[in-house]
């Protein structure tokens, strides 16, 4: 069961379904500033932070949550209220406290979730952001709408390795014997039906950094670490729309846009295309 929370002066209305809360939960009596409900029948207690007097209670009432979930449902949340506008979080947040964890393998969250539809897409979280104003600035390039953003940094000096976004895609030991059945770690695409005089990219790899790590130091790294041989490093669909394969935008470091490379034939690069595999030519100088 949800409640539909009147504050006085406030008109907001909140949802929140919290079932199964671990430790002393207060009664009606001894509610604080953070607390805006608390229902002893059915052991429920929902919150918010007050930035200024904390609002007093002057109705709660039964309602249906909406949408109402199927089946039996615990630990349920849902935010119909107006949003603060704190820039440090403004449903869930921890402000500028960093929680620590000493313990090899924690996390801050965890959900394990599964899905026993036969048909459609499914996701254990979906993340939106949207603009709904238009950038100030003319060129259209000074603000960000971020879906989601991840930040692995460090704190100390001979830190573990730092991997902002782990991605894994685990069929596991399990059998797949459909032919369009894909199995991908990462996916990135651009949706778009409107004209745009900027630039796109479905995927952008960058570096800010200004030293250079002595083992190596790349963009981009790709690895086998699994036990069989595989078909390739690339595979490209072009659909007869990509008429290049490499768009260099300026003539520096590993593009030389003049001379001659050279005429001392030293190894090769093997490519497959429709009509076989193929080799591009080294050469020396």
């Amino acid at each position: 069961m949800a409640f539909t929370v009147t504050e006085a002066g406030k008109a907001r209305e909140y949802k929140i379904l919290i079932s199964q809360i671990s430790g002393e939960i207060p009664s009606l009596t001894q509610l604080s500033s953070r607390v805006i409900g608390f229902n002893a029948a059915d052991n429920l207690w929902f919150t918010k932070n007050y930035e200024s007097t904390p609002a007093v209670i002057t109705q709660i009432t039964p309602s249906l949550l909406h949408p109402a979930p199927s089946g039996p449902v615990t630990n349920w949340l849902k935010f119909t209220g107006t949003v603060g506008t704190a820039t440090d979080g403004t449903l869930f947040s921890t402000g500028s406290t960093w929680i620590s964890h000493a313990t090899a393998g924690q996390c801050a969250f965890k959900i394990l979730a599964s899905t026993a539809a036969t048909a459609g897409d499914y996701a254990t979280m979906r993340i939106r952001a949207r603009a709904d104003a238009a950038d100030a600035n003319a060129t259209r390039g000074t603000m960000g709408i971020v879906g989601g953003n991840f930040s692995a940094s460090a704190n100390v000096n001979n830190h573990g390795n730092l991997i902002a976004l782990q991605g894994y895609a685990q069929p596991n030991a399990f059998t797949n014997d459909g032919t369009a059945n894909i199995v991908c770690g990462v996916y990135s695409c651009i949706d778009a039906g409107g004209s745009s005089a900027g630039r796109r990219w479905s995927a952008w790899f960058d570096t800010h950094e200004t030293t250079k790590a002595s083992g190596g130091d790349y963009l981009v790294r790709i690895s086998h670490n699994g036990t069989i041989a595989n078909d390739g490093v690339f595979t490209i669909y072009n659909g007869a729309r990509m008429p290049v394969l490499f768009n260099f935008e300026d003539a520096t470091g590993c593009l030389v846009d003049t001379g001659d490379a050279g005429s001392t034939k030293a190894g090769y690069l093997v490519v497959k295309t429709p009509a076989g595999t193929k080799k591009i030519q080294l050469v020396t100088t």
